[in-house]
């Protein structure tokens, strides 16, 4: 039962014992001073002014004063050091005040008031006093095992002495009575207590885990960084919030040679490092993440110009072009960026929209010329879409196989000069294009030019 008097080790538990009592204590100091308050009542008259009334006063004046000690506590967030030092102090005070309370209560047994007959005496409303109100304040304080305890402990065994020491045959089963109630409720505060402990051990392990996991699923494995997850979350919290933003993407040229050549593993130090030189740039409050593979996201809020992301994305670029040592050999790598911005009056979804744009802006770059950036035309969606809806009508790029051109089919003008079972060698469909421009084709044009394309092949 010694254990029960020291305080916790562990941190949790010490701060949700002390949120515990600035709830119930109020609660146990108000029972006792309506408690006193009665029994002062019920004895005023039957002995001196100094016993029923001034005695009684100034405990109940000490009660109202840490009451509202209790209650000023209630906004109050303690660190484990000083949630400890409260629990001690709770501790010994509830000992003090149980005596105190005990003393005063075993000198009104001394003035008996008669209820007369078949009426509850004076006597009894003491013992009613001392062994009901400990046991209510020893329920209220099961939080605090050690309060609860100590005050039981210096209340009901002395009562119950004092009980069968002056009393008769009826105070001797009265005493009995309340020692086997305050067993029960031993044994009762001490099953209270551990599973008390354990809730809030395992309530402090399950956030752990809840921490862990969710750092787990919002951290990239390999660079340590922020990933897709996380990234995703800020543009949305940033939408909501009504913010403007901006968005670039970067994707890093000849990391594929690198993988191939030197393998993954060299392939992922490279990814650190890259990771480390461009967080370095990356402003203060800007999100930075590793989207996948060998592609960067930084997501920027607040009102930036197009030129400052532009700037923002060369000065990244540009710290990409010093060799990266690493498990013994050197690589180079570069990197293209594309930039997209969004205005809170924008009523489109930045996963479905901006983010796509940038991608856009991104493949332009990849295209016309690595180691640069742009900020998203909407020609850059015109031409990939053009060259995307061409590739899916023939089934694979149309570079790989023979091209065949029903002339009756495409248009009513000057069927397009070009061989039936050329093979296209261009690496492109610009070139693809252009031979039909050169030859008075005009594709057609307009929002219905996708489903057209489609129809006629």
């Amino acid at each position: 039962m010694l254990s029960f008097l020291r305080v916790d080790d562990v941190d949790d538990v010490v701060l949700a014992q002390v949120s515990a009592l600035k709830r119930r204590v109020p609660i146990v100091y108000l029972i006792l001073i309506l408690n006193t308050v009665f029994l002062s009542y019920s004895h005023h008259g039957a002995g001196p002014a100094a016993i029923t009334l001034i005695a009684p006063g100034a405990i109940v004046s000490l009660m109202i004063v840490r009451l509202m000690y209790w209650r000023r506590l209630q906004a109050i967030e303690f660190t484990p050091a000083q949630a400890r030092r409260v629990i001690r102090i709770a501790t010994w005070l509830a000992g003090a005040v149980g005596l105190l309370l005990l003393a005063w209560a075993t000198i009104m047994l001394q003035y008996d008031v008669s209820g007369g007959p078949n009426k509850m005496t004076g006597d009894g409303h003491v013992v009613f006093y001392a062994g009901v109100t400990t046991i209510c304040c020893m329920v209220l304080l099961m939080h605090l095992a050690s309060a609860a305890l100590f005050a039981m402990m210096t209340v009901i065994p002395a009562f119950c002495c004092y009980l069968i020491y002056e009393g008769g045959r009826i105070e001797l089963v009265v005493a009995v009575n309340l020692l086997l109630v305050a067993f029960v409720m031993l044994h009762v505060l001490r099953e209270y207590s551990i599973e008390f402990r354990e809730a809030v051990v395992a309530r402090r392990n399950l956030a752990q885990m809840s921490e862990t996991t969710s750092l787990l699923a919002n951290t990239d494995a390999v660079t340590g960084l922020p990933n897709r997850r996380h990234l995703f979350g800020e543009l949305d919290r940033s939408r909501n919030a009504g913010e403007s933003y901006g968005i670039i993407v970067l994707d890093l040229d000849g990391f594929k040679q690198v993988n191939d050549l030197h393998g993954h593993l060299v392939g992922d130090r490279v990814l650190v490092e890259v990771g480390h030189r461009l967080s370095a740039l990356v402003p203060d409050g800007a999100c930075f993440a590793r989207m996948g593979g060998d592609e960067f996201a930084v997501f920027l809020r607040g009102g930036r110009s197009s030129g400052d992301l532009l700037e923002l994305s060369h000065q990244l670029i540009c710290s990409l072009r010093m060799p990266i040592a690493t498990s013994g050999v050197v690589v180079t790598v570069g990197a293209c960026a594309g930039i997209s911005t969004a205005d809170p009056a924008d009523a489109v979804d930045f996963l479905s929209d901006h983010y796509k744009q940038a991608d856009y802006a991104l493949f332009h770059v990849k295209k016309n010329g690595r180691g640069s950036a742009a900020i998203f035309s909407p020609l850059h969606e015109e031409s990939i879409q053009f060259e995307s809806t061409i590739e899916q009508c023939r089934g694979r790029p149309i570079w790989s196989r023979k091209f065949r051109l029903p002339s009756n089919r495409w248009c009513a003008r000057r069927p397009a000069k070009l061989s039936p079972t050329r093979r296209w060698r261009a690496g492109t469909t610009h070139s693809w294009a252009r031979s039909l421009r050169r030859n008075s084709f005009r594709w057609p044009s307009g929002p219905s030019s996708s489903s057209r394309c489609r129809a006629w092949c």
